[in-house]
Order: structure tokens, then C-alpha cells, then sequence
């Protein structure tokens, strides 16, 4: 069984490969393809397009002052150098600690913490030993299974065919109380 886990075949095939797959096997891989993408797109559009924008960005001297239209000037390496000379960002002792140790101290705290809290929660919530570990599941899901208890209170107040507020709201611009729709209980409208 490992030796099939290891085996390290690529995720997609080369393209001779592809060439030799049956028609059924190209029609599904097309597919998943096809059903990926969705979050592909989001992935390039939202995550890796800032990151590249960014990284360009670090290299160039960028003024919102002088208005958004104004042409950035490419600087190179000299942000980063400037940077480097920062006394804010590398000063760890004399009372005032610098902006990297804050950052190294903050991700040294909450990837533990962040990892680990998840972690006990839900062993704890899977425990054979715990007492009152439906009260304690009932505390956890309640801000999660309010909200959505509320929302469909709300909507099958408004949707309500009798007294809710949307078929009022028709009644009140001069739709008959007859031709109003019935929308949760109709087929056609539901």
C-alpha cells in the first residue's frame, strides 16, 4: 500500500500521456479540470495576483500623494536596502522592541495557540470521559446555530402568505390580496 503512495506520479500527465488516455478517462479529467476552476480563478484573482503585485510593488517608489494616475518609479533594491538600515526594524534591545521581533514574537505565540486550541476543543468535544459533554457541544454550536434559526424565523415572517411583510407591501401598491403569491407553500413559486 505505501509503495503505491510513493510512488510519485505527476498530478497531471504529460502530454503523450494524455494522447493515450481513453476517451473516457480524457472526458473525466477535462471535467475535474472544469469543476476546479472556480477556485482557480479565485486562487489566481484573490491570492496570488496580490502577491505578485506586491512583490513588483516592493521594487518601486509608489506616492499616493502624488495621485493615483502619477507613474511609478522603479527603484530596484533600494526599499529593501532601506529597510535593512531601519534601526525600527532590527532594534530588539533598549525598551523598544523592533517591528521584526514583534512579528517573529507574534507568529512564535499564535501558531501554537492557533493550532493548538482547535486541537483540544475538538478532543475534548470527542471525549468518552468528558461530563456534560452535550452542554459543552450545545455552547460551542449555539453562535453558529442562532443566527441561521433567526434568519429563517425572519424570512418565513415575510414570506408568510397571510400576514408577511412582503405580500403586505404588494397589497399596499395595488396588487389584489388575491393575486398574491402563496411562496413557501406553492410549488411555483418555491
Amino acid at each position: 500500500m505505501f509503495q503505491e503512495l510513493n510512488r510519485g506520479t505527476p498530478a497531471l500527465p504529460t502530454p503523450r500521456a494524455y494522447r493515450e488516455l481513453t476517451p473516457l478517462k480524457r472526458r473525466e479529467m477535462r471535467e475535474g479540470l472544469l469543476f476546479i476552476s472556480p477556485w482557480l480563478i479565485g486562487f489566481l484573482v484573490f491570492t496570488l495576483l496580490p502577491i505578485l503585485a506586491s512583490l513588483a510593488f516592493s521594487f518601486m517608489n509608489m506616492k499616493i500623494t502624488d495621485g493615483i494616475l502619477s507613474p511609478p518609479k522603479f527603484v530596484g533594491l533600494d526599499n529593501y536596502i532601506q529597510m535593512a538600515k531601519d534601526p525600527q526594524i532590527w532594534s530588539i534591545g533598549g525598551g523598544t522592541r523592533g517591528s521584526l521581533w514583534i512579528t517573529v514574537l507574534f507568529g512564535a505565540i499564535s501558531l501554537p495557540v492557533g493550532l493548538m486550541l482547535p486541537l483540544f476543543i475538538a478532543l475534548l468535544m470527542n471525549s468518552r470521559h468528558l461530563k456534560g459533554k452535550m452542554a459543552f457541544r450545545s455552547a460551542f454550536y449555539m453562535p453558529y446555530i442562532i443566527p441561521f434559526v433567526a434568519a429563517v424565523f425572519l424570512w418565513g415572517g415575510m414570506l408568510n402568505p397571510e400576514s408577511g411583510w412582503i405580500n403586505r407591501a404588494l397589497v399596499a401598491v395595488g396588487v389584489p390580496r388575491d393575486m398574491t403569491p402563496n411562496w413557501a407553500n406553492d410549488v411555483n413559486w418555491v
